[in-house]
């Protein structure tokens, strides 16, 4: 089914060598408010421990609010052992880290076949690496109603820092990995979903204003490098482009000849879905 809008997220001491709050493998380190207050009200992770800095703040007391509604620990820090907790440095947590389960992220075989033929759209991703693509894609996704995400073999983790760039879009909207993609859509097409790929050197390109979501469909998007592989567009039912408007001079061409995967899967979404 497609996902409720109303499910979006809204809008010192010295340090101890020694950190006994770490997370295991089992365990990660949420930060930032958009994705702590996402992650506890979805509530797909088991969350263990709330650390806020000592000041607060009206959003910072709401998540406070929802934690001890819901018997989450609060503990209080000041905002370099908050950082320290955080594995890379330059993370910006705005006081406020959430230790938890990492996010359900299950193996899926196949779209199943659906009882009618109302558009239903399902984002694929081949070889997208880039944690912060990931995360505009999953906030982009969230954002249009997308039913939910399938990641190949070599996409990105649903870590932690994909969970800030998606705003905590991440925590709601359904997602999944695959072993074998080619295999997943082969499955999929078997089941009467339609694979849209996305490419400008296929011949049967043509540009997104033309395409439609009339019915069960899988938008599948490749890396910025190689995007699609061959076997990937194979699959593909139809194959469609994002042409800029800009002319084509060759000194442009040379700055901007095309957009990242995050920000074209907005645009192709709105294409897509757009009445």
């Amino acid at each position: 089914e497609m996902l409720s809008r109303s499910l979006l997220p809204l809008r010192g001491h010295s340090i101890p060598r020694r950190n006994n709050h770490v997370a295991t493998n089992t365990e990660e380190f949420i930060f930032g408010i958009h994705p702590v207050r996402s992650a506890i009200v979805a509530g797909r992770r088991q969350c263990t421990t709330l650390y806020l800095e000592q000041r607060g703040g009206k959003k910072i007391d709401e998540i406070v609010k929802m934690a001890e509604e819901r018997g989450i620990p609060v503990e209080r820090k000041d905002k370099n052992q908050l950082a320290h907790l955080l594995p890379a440095a330059g993370n910006v947590h705005q006081g406020v880290v959430l230790k938890a389960s990492p996010l359900p992220n299950p193996e899926l075989l196949h779209l199943d076949k659906k009882p009618d033929a109302k558009p239903c759209l399902w984002v694929a991703l081949d070889q997208v690496t880039d944690v912060f693509n990931l995360g505009n894609i999953a906030r982009s996704s969230m954002f249009y109603g997308v039913s939910g995400l399938i990641m190949g073999s070599q996409c990105a983790p649903l870590s932690p820092a994909v969970a800030k760039s998606s705003a905590g879009a991440i925590e709601f909207i359904p997602s999944f990995r695959t072993k074998d993609l080619t295999t997943f859509l082969q499955r999929s097409r078997k089941n009467h979903w339609k694979v849209i790929g996305t490419s400008v050197t296929d011949p049967r390109s043509v540009p997104c204003s033309n395409i439609k979501a009339t019915g069960p469909t899988i938008l599948v998007l490749g890396s910025e490098g190689s995007g699609l592989s061959n076997e990937i567009v194979n699959e593909c039912d139809a194959v469609t482009r994002i042409d800029s408007i800009i002319t084509k001079d060759p000194q442009w061409e040379q700055v901007v000849d095309s957009l990242n995967v995050g920000v074209a899967t907005g645009v192709l979404l709105h294409q897509i879905l757009g009445k």
